[in-house]
């Protein structure tokens, strides 16, 4: 699905803002004040997209409009339904946007049945879908390596768009590379990637503890997280990490202790590691 400035929207919208661009206006997306849980527009039903000239205006006399803290004229809104509640969306383009392969667009949890060491894994996981077509709570799952996390998470995924819910895998490496992307590109900011990822309604970040050991990653992974923590009861989102989620490290204290607060679930039992 299409996205300006971390909001989704449908392809017609979109190609509107597409063309202004290509005419040499500036494009702004904006929510209005909503009384629902859409996590894409707030409940209000609709998406503003807003178009200006390229410069603000020099002058202040006349029909002008501020937008942050610069005046232009010329100001056209026009709203668009949002595609995420007001429309059924494409569930090949939820697909399209959820962060899972084609074949991993398959998975399963009973792939894990009767599996020893994974029973509280497959039981919490349930739990978590038993919250369609709104999920909420923040999940860690934690094991040795090969136990299976990353197939529980990619699943769950799976399952949640299958139910037409907007969700996301990710690994947390690869969210941190989307942002340093945005450095360098002009249509987009560290802002607005980490808005978007903030809007799914379910979101899967895995390898959590893997991240670069910098001030730098671990601020822009906590920026995310703490926004996804503050609307845990209106959204979800699970973690997996290879650590005990208590056993971190001093550095890792913010995100322990976040991490505390959710339910936390063991993935033990056999690697599955090279398993068909």
């Amino acid at each position: 699905m299409k996205t300006i400035s971390g909001v989704s929207v449908g392809n017609y919208t979109y190609s509107i803002a597409k063309t202004a661009i290509e005419q040499g206006k500036r494009v702004f997306v904006s929510i209005p004040e909503g009384a629902g849980d859409c996590a894409n527009c707030g409940g209000g039903g609709i998406i503003v997209l807003t178009t200006t000239p390229q410069r603000p205006t020099k002058s202040l006399n006349g029909n002008i409009t501020s937008i942050g803290d610069q005046w232009f004229s010329h100001v056209e809104n026009t709203s668009y339904p949002c595609p995420i509640c007001m429309e059924t969306p494409d569930i090949s383009v939820l697909f399209e946007d959820s962060g899972l392969s084609f074949d991993e667009s398959y998975w399963e949890l009973s792939y894990i049945q009767d599996m020893a060491g994974k029973e509280n894994a497959l039981t919490e996981a349930r739990n978590l879908l038993s919250g369609t077509p709104r999920p909420t709570g923040l999940y860690t799952f934690f094991g040795d390596y090969g136990a299976g996390k990353t197939g529980i998470l990619k699943s769950v995924t799976s399952a949640f768009i299958k139910a037409y819910v907007k969700a996301r895998y990710v690994r947390a490496n690869d969210f941190l590379t989307e942002v340093k992307a945005s450095f360098t590109d002009d249509s987009t900011s560290e802002e607005s990637v980490i808005a978007a990822y903030s809007r799914y309604q379910f979101l899967a970040i895995d390898e959590v503890d893997r991240i670069s050991n910098t001030d730098w990653a671990r601020a822009t992974t906590f920026a995310l997280l703490d926004q996804r923590y503050n609307a845990r009861n209106f959204m979800a989102t699970a973690m997996a990490t290879n650590k005990f989620p208590d056993k971190m490290g001093g550095e890792w204290g913010y995100l322990m202790s976040r991490m505390l607060d959710g339910v936390r679930v063991p993935v033990g039992g056999e690697s599955l590691r090279g398993a068909t």
